[in-house]
């Protein structure tokens, strides 16, 4: 048994230059600069999310240091004489702040009353003065929570402190040894906040940039491959397009040379035979011999009809839904017998499928019988629908003289692209098609779908 292929090597596409398919590098290159545009903008957001961080980090250790500081050292020389501004108490607490506060980072030291009074500062000709206080150090002595900022001094409290550039303040709420609340202030320099910067950048920056920019490396060969996908499927999609309108023309030229070949051509028969018949009647006056012209003229016409039938049936397929694949398919073999080709059609009596299944075998059972009477010069035709293991099979079988070859290649060659066609759409349904030659001869076209 020879199987051969409907279809050819390669897929002509006909008809006009096809539309130029995106070009994979362009493509490739706008994703990638976009990606890049993207992996930038990350890169700088990360940069300020790295500063904020230090920044906020550093504020955080300002404050630890300031509430060990003011709870430890400051909290306990808070005595009633301190409140009072005795100078030998004021003197006390500066010597323990001069030795053990003001060191290393910290630059000023102050304590408020509650009505904005500084009770000590380092900076002698601020204790006893009294300034607003600002909404910070409020909601300080509201919350009792230890609150901090980074800033540059430019109020009438900070005249001394201007100039050094931000400093970090912190206040600490505490209370004298008689319950009376006060407010530790201390200033830092802000060059801690540049550190945890510093140590935020060179543990966290270069990591998350080395992520992103591997991301973004990583994204070049997946990009290329979804625009090849993209470009396979533009062509696909031309390529169907293509077919489509094969299709459609050669349908055409089809049902044109059918009518032009078959019915034109014994309507204009029976009409010469009829004009004939008038005149022998009419010289003769044989009334057997108009008889029998008339019969003979009626059964042309009957088979004009059946061609006519036949050709609406191709055009206008039936509602397979409510008649049935079964029921159909003996009206497509129908055309067979006005050649002297003798059916037989046989159907399981569960082989039902989908819509669109019976419409493909309905399709491929046209295919089979055009090409039959066209080339096969068959005597028999046996059609058979069966279903089995969920699909749906079509095999129509011919006694005729086969197929070489050659043949066809030179069909296609020729223009005729019917079984190609139809192998394609079978195989995009995720179905099979084989046209063989039986070892007793002939042809049989073979299709199975998904039922």
């Amino acid at each position: 048994m020879r199987t051969l292929s409907a279809l050819p090597a390669s897929d002509p596409l006909s008809g006009g230059p096809a539309p130029v398919a995106p070009s994979i590098a362009t493509a490739v290159a706008r994703f990638m600069v976009l990606s890049l545009a993207a992996v930038v903008l990350l890169g700088g957001l990360s940069v300020v999310l790295t500063r904020r961080l230090g920044s906020e980090e550093a504020v955080r250790t300002a404050g630890d240091l300031a509430a060990l500081v003011g709870r430890t050292t400051i909290a306990p020389m808070l005595t009633p004489d301190l409140m009072a501004g005795e100078p030998e108490a004021i003197s006390l607490l500066d010597q323990v702040v001069r030795t053990q506060v003001l060191t290393g980072e910290v630059v000023r030291v102050k304590l408020w009353t509650a009505d904005g009074g500084i009770v000590y500062a380092d900076e002698p000709r601020l204790i006893g003065r009294t300034f607003p206080l600002d909404l910070a150090e409020r909601e300080a002595l509201r919350s009792g929570e230890v609150t901090g900022e980074l800033s540059e001094p430019s109020e009438d409290e900070n005249t001394f402190e201007q100039g050094r550039g931000p400093l970090l303040e912190t206040y600490v709420p505490l209370s004298s040894t008689a319950g009376e609340p006060v407010l530790f202030e201390m200033y830092q320099h802000s060059t801690s906040v540049f550190t945890d910067r510093t140590r935020l950048w060179t543990t966290f920056l270069p990591v998350a940039l080395g992520a992103v920019l591997l991301l973004w490396i990583t994204q070049g060969p997946l990009a290329y491959a979804m625009a090849r996908r993209l470009r396979a499927g533009h062509h696909e999609r031309e390529r169907l397009l293509a077919a489509a309108a094969d299709a459609a023309r050669l349908e055409r030229r089809r049902v044109a040379s059918d009518l032009h070949d078959g019915t034109i051509q014994h309507l204009a028969g029976v009409a010469y035979e009829l004009d004939a018949s008038a005149l022998d009647v009419e010289e003769s006056g044989d009334a057997r011999q108009a008889r029998r012209t008339l019969q003979d003229g009626a059964g042309n016409i009957r088979n004009v009809i059946r061609q006519l039938r036949a050709l609406v049936v191709e055009i206008t397929p039936p509602d397979l839904r409510d008649s049935g694949l079964a029921g159909t398919l003996t009206d497509v073999v129908a055309p067979l017998a006005m050649h002297g080709v003798q059916t037989n059609v046989v159907v399981q009596p569960d082989a039902r499928g989908t819509a669109p299944s019976e419409a493909l075998l309905f399709r491929g059972a046209q295919e089979a019988v055009r090409n039959i009477v066209r080339h096969a010069r068959a005597s028999n035709v046996e059609v058979r629908l069966s279903k089995e293991a969920g699909m749906l099979t079509l095999s129509v079988t011919d006694d005729g003289r086969g197929i070489a070859d050659g043949d066809l290649e030179k069909a296609r060659e020729n223009g005729h692209v019917g079984l190609r066609l139809l192998e394609e759409t079978v195989r995009e349904y995720r179905g099979r098609m084989e046209l063989t030659t039986p070892e007793r001869g002939g042809t049989s076209l073979t299709i199975a779908v998904p039922a």
